[in-house]
Parts: C-alpha cells; sequence; structure tokens
C-alpha cells in the first residue's frame, strides 16, 4: 500500500509496479490522473463531469493567455 507517508511513496507507486510489485489499494495509473491537471481534467470531461474553467501555465505569457480564458478572479498557486 503506497498511499500512507505522504507524496514519496505515491512517486514510487510506478516503479514498484513496473518491478513487479504488487501493488494493493489506488492504481499507480490512478494517482497519475488524479496529480496531473491535464489528464484530470481530460478525464472529468470524458464522463461529463461539470467543472470549473481552469488552465495551466508555466510562464508569464501562458498564464495570461489562460486567465483571459478562464476570465477573473484566477488563483495561482
Amino acid at each position: 500500500i503506497v498511499q500512507f507517508g505522504g507524496q514519496t511513496p505515491l512517486n514510487l507507486a510506478i516503479g514498484l509496479q513496473e518491478n513487479g510489485v504488487n501493488i494493493i489499494g489506488t492504481s499507480p495509473r490512478s494517482i497519475e490522473i488524479a496529480e496531473d491537471r491535464k489528464l484530470f481534467a481530460a478525464m472529468l470531461t470524458k464522463l461529463d463531469i461539470p467543472q470549473p474553467e481552469n488552465g495551466l501555465a508555466v510562464n508569464e505569457e501562458e498564464a495570461l493567455a489562460a486567465s483571459k480564458k478562464v476570465g477573473y478572479p484566477v488563483l495561482v498557486p
């Protein structure tokens, strides 16, 4: 079970599974989807589950473009 202990065991889950360790509980792929904002948004869209407007940015230009798409207020973690 890799869910206990914070971020480190979650990050190890894929490597453990690739090396034949049986993962009990949430699958490494499900963990990956839940943590990747693009994958998570795509899954919600595919399942027709409503979600707030959102966007991703890795620089100022992308942040400005995302804020125009999403509208204000914008949360920047």
